[in-house]
């Protein structure tokens, strides 16, 4: 039997802008107060491993896609082509959009 991956989810519909996207998506994995609100430290963070309280492997599942402000889906989108190219580069995370 193959390991169950934790999902974090994730509910979009108040997300307005980039900052409502890292908010809930850091509160959600236990990151360190510290840790920063872009793209290169999430990439860092997920290459590392165990940087946050929630740790790979993992699914991430964000719901609402269509609800969210237009900053905060452009964000999440950003946030879609990251995870590609970690798999890509055979890290365990996936995301799911609804």
């Amino acid at each position: 039997m193959g390991l169950v991956m934790p999902k974090v989810p994730l509910e979009g519909r108040s997300w307005a802008s980039t900052d409502d996207f890292y908010r809930a998506l850091l509160a959600a994995l236990g990151a360190p107060s510290w840790h920063g609100r872009n793209l290169d430290a999430l990439e860092e963070t997920f290459r590392a491993g165990d940087t946050n309280a929630v740790n790979l492997p993992v699914q991430i599942c964000i719901s609402a896609m269509a609800s969210m402000g237009e900053e905060a889906r452009q964000t999440v989108r950003r946030f879609q082509q990251l995870v590609k190219d970690l798999r890509a580069a055979d890290i365990d995370i996936n995301l799911q959009l609804r």
